[in-house]
């Protein structure tokens, strides 16, 4: 494998509901984008490191979805320090983290998930230092992980609003065109404006989803007609020249 810290995960992952990002075995577990949607395969990740450069390489993708990736792979990091060195361990906690901060400098979910991992680390490292009673990495790395879980609820839950929200500004009959992608494997799993299709397709008020294939990344075509799919959504995916014809229908319509 290219990723350092990584092995393929061979035990069986339950895939519904779909959750790209999630911590198993001691371990951050990535359902691998490139992959789809000719194979769903798994990728269990031991270092810090292996997340970033899975990060980079696409591996995870979507702005929420990469700050769940690197809120892990702080977890991660915390089992690489030694927290007993009370005068090093946080400055090389940071060096760690660099360069999850650094796989993808566009994604602002990403710098704002290490920076909530990084306060809890300061947090931690300012009782150690009033002479709290000693701890040890595992016991920051759970600290971390209780935090990078809640995240990854927090994701959840906002998406399951967002959804429930949206689709009741969706008609009866209506037919929807998307880009790119914004479902459950850009997020935590439930999806951003692909959650709400998803939603009112369940309460029949959607006819069909018309997906763009998504040049140059082909987000749409193996990433977004795959998530409609696996939810039973009648889906309808158009070369991009294919585009402007549909939306010149909709407007005479």
């Amino acid at each position: 494998m290219e990723f350092e810290g990584v092995k393929l995960y061979r035990q069986a992952v339950a895939s519904d509901p779909l959750r790209p990002v999630r911590w198993c075995d001691d371990g951050l577990l990535l359902l691998d984008q490139r992959k789809l949607p000719a194979e769903e395969v798994y990728l269990h990740f031991g270092r810090s490191l292996g997340v970033a450069q899975a990060i980079t390489a696409m591996v995870v993708r979507g702005a929420p979805a990469i700050g769940l990736a690197a809120a892990y792979g702080a977890v991660l990091a915390a089992n690489e320090v030694n927290v007993e060195d009370s005068g090093q361990w946080l400055s090389k906690f940071k060096r760690l983290l660099q360069p999850l901060a650094n796989s993808r400098r566009t994604a602002v979910n990403l710098r704002w998930a290490l920076g909530q991992m990084t306060a809890v680390a300061e947090t931690f490292a300012d009782h150690q230092q009033q002479g709290a009673d000693q701890q040890s990495s595992a016991e920051l790395a759970a600290l971390l992980l209780r935090a990078a879980d809640q995240l990854l609820e927090d994701d959840l839950r906002q998406g399951a609003q967002m959804a429930e929200l949206g689709a009741g500004w969706i008609s009866p009959g209506s037919r929807v065109m998307t880009h790119c992608n914004a479902g459950g494997l850009a997020t935590g799993g439930v999806g951003t404006a692909l959650g709400v299709i998803n939603a009112a397709w369940k309460q029949g008020n959607i006819e069909r989803v018309y997906a763009s294939e998504t040049r140059p990344w082909f987000q749409g075509a193996r990433l977004t007609a795959w998530e409609l799919q696996r939810q039973g959504v009648d889906t309808c995916l158009l070369v991009e020249g294919a585009v402007a014809a549909l939306m010149r229908e909709a407007s005479i319509d």
